[in-house]
């Protein structure tokens, strides 16, 4: 082969290699999770989707800028706010002062896909849009450049109600935050996002420590009513078993028998309720130490047995005792009930009224 013929060959096979080398440089891999702006010579040129592309290769004058396709989430916590001074409801009559309060947000973003339709007056893709407008493409930097336009939207949104209105209410306040946020003068709407790809909520609101006292002390107080309430309920139908049961073991009957001559009963079912009462209030003295009179029988138990012998069929035995008709209040009160009958018996259920009557006045 003459020279002039290798020299053919040899300039042919670098010429192919190089426009295979081209080629290979040229054709370019956008991952499932991104989407690239195509820039040739600094001028973004298209948006593309996933998959391969092709970028003609020319040093560093043709290349990808990749965004990612997912939703960031950015917290901006502590924003200080100050509240409106005005009446809430606007035709009520309490009037609250501006407070300083402090909001947790949340923005949730997205770029603009490559599908995306350009709208009336645009002349190029939202996304080459961002890119000329520098938007970060990492969380940090993204929240560094939204944190202004957000802590904006949060303080005019609060700025337009009062504190008490915020912190009954905060889905309302969330939807009036994230309505400023969309305007069309917002930054992130101005640099090409879309308004379905925005989303701003009021995550948490701090109110100083006295507000929140004065909202939960009311709620505390009902549930501190209800539970005293409840629990002397129990304590008295507790004291009123244990009568009900002391009758039964005198008459030698099982419980459901007395049980159910009390359920016949209206006028017992009163009279033994008070009694329980009566002797839960009792209790609750001694708890706490009040002083009671000597001449009290000091034996609830056996209060309860004297009413017990007023039903019918009760108390049949130890009958005939304690004959002390013509005997003062306190000689009757410092005897046993259950020896008593009769008058004796009406008697100390008299003295032990007027008793009653003495300590309550």
């Amino acid at each position: 082969m003459s020279f002039l013929g290798v020299f053919y060959f040899w300039v042919s096979t670098v010429l192919l290699l190089a426009v295979v080398s081209w080629i290979i440089a040229s054709i370019k891999i956008v991952g499932p999770s991104e989407m690239v702006v195509k820039v040739y010579f600094g001028n973004p040129v298209a948006v593309c989707d996933s998959g391969f592309r092709f970028v003609p290769w020319f040093f560093w004058l043709t290349y990808l800028v990749r965004y990612p396709k997912r939703i960031f989430n950015l917290e901006y916590k502590g924003i200080e706010v100050i509240t409106m001074a005005a009446k809430y409801p606007d035709s009520g009559d309490v009037f609250y002062g501006a407070t300083k309060i402090n909001v947790d947000a949340a923005e949730y973003l997205n770029f603009p896909r490559p599908e995306t339709p350009i709208e009336s007056g645009e002349t190029a893709h939202p996304l080459i849009k961002i890119l000329r407008a520098g938007v970060p493409k990492d969380d940090k930097g993204l929240q560094t450049w939204t944190k202004e336009s957000v802590e904006g939207a949060v303080r005019l949104a609060f700025g337009r109600i009062t504190w008490k209105q915020a912190a009954e209410d905060m889905m309302a306040v969330s939807a009036k935050v994230e309505e400023i946020f969309k305007d069309g003068n917002n930054t992130l709407v101005k640099a090409g996002f879309r308004i379905p790809g925005i989303k701003l909520v009021v995550s948490k609101i701090v109110l100083p420590p006295k507000l929140e006292e004065a909202l939960t002390k009311p709620e505390e107080t009902r549930l501190e009513a209800e539970a005293a309430i409840k629990d002397a309920e129990a304590q008295a139908i507790d004291r009123l078993e244990t009568i009900l049961y002391a009758i039964a073991r005198s008459e030698g009957v099982k419980i459901d028998v007395v049980h159910e001559r009390v359920k016949n009963d209206k006028a017992l079912q009163r009279e033994l309720l008070d009694y329980a009462k009566n002797l839960h209030a009792d209790i609750e003295k001694a708890d706490r130490k009040a002083y009671f009179k000597l001449e009290s029988s000091g034996s609830p138990l056996l209060d309860a047995i004297a009413l017990w012998k007023q039903m019918t069929g009760g108390g049949q035995g130890n009958r005939g005792r304690g004959q002390g008709g013509n005997q003062d209040a306190d000689d009757i009160l410092n005897q046993d009930p259950s020896q008593l009958s009769g008058d004796d018996l009406a008697k100390y259920r008299d003295a032990l009224r007027r008793q009653r009557g003495r300590r309550r006045d």
